[in-house]
């Protein structure tokens, strides 16, 4: 399971693609359902790539459906943020 430290990076990214208050991101809120279409995708990748240095496929996200599952994948790739 993903570090709080991870997470808070994570809603913090995907918050600023989205346009939204981070504190309406939740760990198991579905990474679809916070308005991320193929231009925010981009740009969150570009973030995250940037943030946790790793470099990143759009079929890495392949099955990832929450946030909390995009967390758990990045420690798997880079360790803990």
């Amino acid at each position: 399971m993903a570090s709080n430290e991870t997470l808070r990076k994570i809603i913090s990214l995907l918050a600023e693609a989205s346009a939204i208050d981070p504190k309406t991101v939740r760990p198991e809120g579905l990474l679809r359902g916070y308005g991320i279409d193929s231009v925010r995708f981009i740009d969150l990748l570009v973030s995250i790539e940037e943030s946790f240095g790793v470099s990143l496929q759009d079929s890495d996200f392949v099955g990832l459906e929450t946030v909390r599952d995009l967390a758990d994948f990045l420690e798997s790739r880079v360790g803990t943020a």
